[in-house]
């Protein structure tokens, strides 16, 4: 199965613990949407977008095989608009593994970036009739 987006519904909820996860995060717009792959048991969702978070750079969590990993989103720049093909160039912030997952590095960024992908230009929302994607990774913390 691929990448999806979809609403969470009220049985993921309770099964990923979204709620508590919810609670960890102050700032206002907090997805109630993710793109998920089932088969694979891997999601991205945002967790922090309004006050403290511009709407370029925002916070979200790619849940990896039961791991999660926190990330920060910038997009540097993108075209294209509604019902037409979009094109992105993001940059991911704090991208930092657990000792565990170091091994599977090359993975765990192919399966971000499918997410992304698949995510387009707004998950449940997305209008793009395709998307491309330009992505850089920054291991270290963003200021």
């Amino acid at each position: 199965m691929a990448f999806i987006n979809e609403y969470i519904s009220a049985e993921d909820i309770k099964k990923f613990d979204i709620e508590a996860i919810n609670k960890s995060y102050t700032c206002g717009g907090i997805s109630r949407q993710w793109t998920i792959d089932r088969t694979r048991n891997i999601y991205l969702r945002e967790v922090a977008a309004g006050v403290g978070h511009s709407g370029k750079n925002r916070v979200w969590h790619f849940y990896w095989h039961g791991d999660f990993i926190e990330l920060k989103i910038e997009i540097l720049s993108s075209k294209g608009g509604r019902d037409e093909p979009n094109w992105a160039h993001k940059r991911v912030h704090g991208f930092q593994l657990p000792d565990h997952l170091r091994q599977n590095h090359a993975e765990i960024l192919s399966d971000l970036k499918e997410a992304l992908i698949a995510y387009k230009d707004g998950g449940v929302f997305a209008s793009a009739t395709s998307y491309t994607l330009d992505l850089e990774i920054c291991e270290e913390e963003a200021e």
